[in-house]
């Protein structure tokens, strides 16, 4: 993650659900992607729904206030529920 300094970002996992309010699939904190662009961070999260998700910043650095983030990179990986 780019265009942000700091130390943790954490970011909320959410179902959209078409009239009807979003669902919370919980908050990972995120850190080592701050450490440049080797960082990495995972977070997992199981028992998913389907349908449309997206994830919703919550905080940077403990914060809510004027949250941005740039992420080069996101990966999905459903490999363990192929299994």
């Amino acid at each position: 993650m780019s265009g942000a300094t700091g130390t943790s970002t954490h970011v909320d996992l959410r179902w959209d659900r078409t009239a009807q309010p979003d669902v919370s699939w919980g908050t990972k904190k995120y850190t080592q992607c701050f450490e440049g662009s080797s960082g990495k961070s995972n977070g997992e999260w199981h028992n998913l729904s389907s349908g449309n998700h997206f994830f919703q910043i919550k905080l940077i650095n403990g914060s809510s206030s004027g949250l941005a983030l740039s992420v080069s990179k996101v990966t999905v990986d459903t490999s363990k529920a192929d299994s």
